[in-house]
């Protein structure tokens, strides 16, 4: 058996409580199970944003953003490493991370069925590539059902940096779940 540590990519293996066994490289991979309405919530409010939603994986949590077309009004939502059940970021390389950038129609429509199907749904995981290439929604249903998405991302471009402070915001909410 190969350890994490090889130069092959591990596939994802989930145990029977749901925690993340291994991780294929130059990715990261975060565990929901109770959270994952605030995270659909999270995304609905960002489309009201943006027509494109910007995930991006950190050493400590995950961000997602969204600006609108003139780039005068965005929203950033930092879930940090206490939103998720299980999480491993141990390939996540802060000079490579590149964000990943997917439509929020295609956002919507995968989150939102899982909103729909909520008594039934066990966990939610999410593969992230920290190089902005690729993404990975898996929902594990009751009764072994599972459900996989292969998320298309949009081609890969130069992230959008803002160089305003915290100090400067008038309208900053900043909660814990």
């Amino acid at each position: 058996m190969n350890d994490v540590g090889s130069s092959v990519a591990q596939p994802l293996n989930r145990t029977l409580n749901g925690t993340i066994t291994s991780v294929p490289r130059e990715k990261a991979v975060f565990l929901l199970h109770s959270n994952l309405k605030v995270f659909t919530n999270a995304i609905a409010a960002l489309s009201k944003i943006g027509d494109e939603i910007f995930m991006q994986a950190q050493e400590r949590g995950l961000c997602l953003k969204a600006f609108n077309k003139n780039r005068s009004v965005y929203g950033v939502f930092l879930f940090m490493d206490d939103f998720f059940t299980d999480f491993d970021t141990k390939f996540v390389c802060k000079d490579r991370v590149r964000d990943c950038r997917l439509s929020t129609k295609t956002a919507l429509t995968i989150f939102k069925s899982a909103h729909f199907v909520e008594k039934n749904l066990v966990s939610c995981t999410l593969t992230v590539d920290c190089l902005g290439q690729d993404l990975r929604i898996d929902f594990q249903h009751t009764y072994d059902v599972s459900r996989s998405f292969d998320v298309n991302v949009m081609e890969i471009h130069k992230p959008f940096t803002s160089n305003i402070t915290r100090s400067e915001l008038s309208n900053a909410v900043t909660v814990s779940a």
